[in-house]
């Protein structure tokens, strides 16, 4: 969903888009630009997914406070 379309294009700008919806009774469009766009291929996905997720980080839910103290660490040591 994009709030303003200005910030985005501007007038005159040619762009490929999808019609996702038409509503008569109003009279608009539901268009995409990102459903025109190839999706990533899933072995790109799956990197990603692996690098987001740390191999020696614990299973479950962790606080932020109980996070920090590890976060300032890996940050010194860089």
């Amino acid at each position: 969903f994009v709030k303003d379309i200005n910030e985005h294009l501007s007038v005159g700008d040619e762009v490929k888009v999808k019609i996702l919806d038409i509503n008569e009774q109003s009279g608009k469009y539901s268009l995409s630009i990102r459903a025109t766009e190839e999706a990533p291929a899933k072995q790109q996905q799956a990197n990603v997914q692996k690098q987001a997720v740390s191999e020696d980080a614990p299973a479950g839910f962790n606080t932020l406070k109980d996070k920090l103290q590890d976060w300032i660490k890996q940050t010194e040591g860089k």
